[in-house]
């Protein structure tokens, strides 16, 4: 952590996101991705906004495993879009993987992401996957009520 030197790659989908490349994602402690997560989302080098901070390794079928660490949330999340996406693109860029991505994601869906890869990112970027509701809500506001 402090004075320990690691190699992440920023990148920004909509919201900025820091993507480190291992080979253990998937076998990572949560307190791993929670504290290492915590310390990059919150380094001087992202301030003041922050990053989102994304695992990645490579799996056996040549999919990709993924962990997100998200700002805001300040936790680790079963799932992040624009993290997918993130993930993909470097791990592209580095020539790990070929667009489409597969990608597992911790609270166990698989995305798929499409995209062409451009010299400084990629354009016509498509995410694939599961869409739940998870709540449905209703709100009814008085005038001159604040």
């Amino acid at each position: 952590m402090a004075g320990e030197e690691t190699i992440v790659h920023a990148v920004n989908t909509g919201v900025p996101h820091v993507v480190g490349q291992d080979d253990l994602t998937a076998e990572l402690e949560d307190s791993f991705v929670e504290t290492r997560g915590r310390a990059i989302r919150r380094h001087e080098r992202f301030l003041p906004a922050g990053t989102n901070v994304n695992f990645a390794s490579l799996a056996r079928d040549g999919s990709v495993v993924i962990r997100s660490y998200e700002r805001g949330v300040e936790r680790e999340t079963p799932a992040c879009g624009t993290g997918s996406i993130a993930v993909a693109v470097v791990l592209s860029h580095l020539g790990l993987v070929r667009s489409p991505v597969a990608l597992l994601t911790r609270g166990g869906d698989r995305l798929l992401v499409s995209f062409t890869l451009e010299p400084s990112g990629a354009s016509g970027i498509v995410l694939a996957g599961p869409a739940l509701v998870n709540y449905r809500g209703a709100v009814t506001l008085s005038r001159g009520t604040t």
